[in-house]
């Protein structure tokens, strides 16, 4: 079966190995691609925001069993609907296309306080939706709706997920589940003897970003934190740099007990970090920090998640250990937020067991099975 997958970020075009395999043949390209991208993947075909070079792009894509769009915006929705009918579209959700769309759903009551758009940003989308209705008599809104009836496929992490976005968003493609995170067990370990000799490590959120509700978690822990020896650790080394951020190093500004990591940690730093860490809290409402939860899995790292998270859902039904937001504010009083050996181990003997349950092979041949109308099992 042969497949085109379309990326615009560089950082994300192995997200197409997930394709690679005896059953399908696979062309990446990537749009407004720096031209060094091809020095560092000669794979990578590069094409501009032209009308030449997308029209080049409509006619490779004509040629396919699917074609897959990584992230959704407004050049890929205008290649997708120009695609012919037989074409079968496969859209590898991203979130923030949809999560963007409703900040009072995934952002708390303070997050949004702070983050609420410049008079700037409201004029420039509402010019955005005046120029659609122009140009294609469609509202953005029309549109988004046209793209979501025209896509095959949906590719998300959970069905929990996928379940509770299509409560508002009803005319979702139909779900496919992409592969469990995988880790490879042989030379992994956890040294807790190490971690209870540390003082403990609770690391707050995983980037700028206002999703993660930082200033709840401030509040919380202002009002709940009795032990001086927490040492609380924000990841602020990338996402919007706003007035949320702002107001965030603003809150934690000369607090002895706060540390942010502004610099941009390389792999190996990174996970040395979650080595000793002893705790991550995720404040999202929605899917998210996927990459940080596995690593804090992968070295016994106690986790808490929003229970309106259903990326906690899937966690849990999965067979790992997860805590709540209220767990976490209990835990504070309590000065429990040291090493968690007994939930740790079985979170780490579980990650086994759940490599397992979902591989690689399994969603390649749930992929294979629709595209040839087989049934997907």
């Amino acid at each position: 079966m042969k497949i085109v997958h379309i990326h615009t970020d560089y950082k994300f075009v192995y997200n197409s190995e997930l394709f690679e395999g005896s059953c399908f043949s696979n062309t990446s390209i990537i749009i407004d691609g720096d031209h060094k991208a091809s020095e560092r993947d000669s794979r990578l075909l590069i094409f501009g925001r032209n009308k030449v070079d997308i029209q080049e792009i409509i006619k490779l894509c004509s040629l396919a069993d699917l074609v897959v769009l990584h992230d959704l915006d407004a050049i890929k929705i205008k290649i997708a609907l120009a695609l012919p009918k037989e074409v079968k579209v496969a859209w590898r959700f991203f979130g923030h296309e949809l999560y963007g769309k409703r900040p009072d759903l995934f952002k708390s009551q303070l997050s949004r306080k702070f983050d609420s758009p410049l008079m700037k940003t409201r004029i420039r989308k509402g010019l955005s939706n005046i120029y659609q209705v122009i140009k294609n008599r469609k509202t953005n809104s029309q549109r988004f709706n046209e793209i979501l009836n025209r896509i095959d496929y949906f590719l998300a992490l959970s069905k929990q997920e996928y379940d509770f976005l299509k409560q508002y968003w009803q005319n979702l493609p139909v779900f496919i589940r992409l592969p469990h995170f995988f880790t490879d067990m042989k030379d992994l370990e956890v040294d807790f003897e190490a971690k209870e000799r540390s003082e403990p490590i609770v690391i707050i959120g995983n980037n700028r970003s206002s999703y993660n509700n930082h200033l709840d978690l401030i509040n919380i822990v202002d009002q709940y934190c009795v032990d001086p020896s927490y040492n609380f650790t924000l990841f602020f080394n990338y996402g919007n740099q706003g007035r949320y951020a702002d107001e965030v190093i603003k809150r934690v500004n000369g607090k002895n007990n706060y540390a942010v990591i502004k610099d941009f940690l390389n792999k190996d730093d990174f996970i040395n970090f979650y080595k000793k860490a002893t705790v991550l809290v995720i404040n999202g409402y929605r899917q998210m920090a996927g990459a940080n939860i596995r690593i804090a899995l992968e070295h016994g790292v106690k986790i808490y998640l929003n229970n309106r998270n259903p990326h906690k859902m899937f966690l849990e039904d999965s067979g790992f250990k997860i805590f709540s937001i209220e767990d976490f504010k209990n835990d504070l009083k309590n000065k429990n937020l040291g090493v968690d050996i007994k939930t740790g181990l079985n979170n780490f003997q579980n990650l086994k067991r759940f490599n397992e349950s979902y591989s690689v092979e399994d969603f390649q041949r749930l992929v294979f099975n629709f595209l040839t109308d087989k049934k997907a099992n």
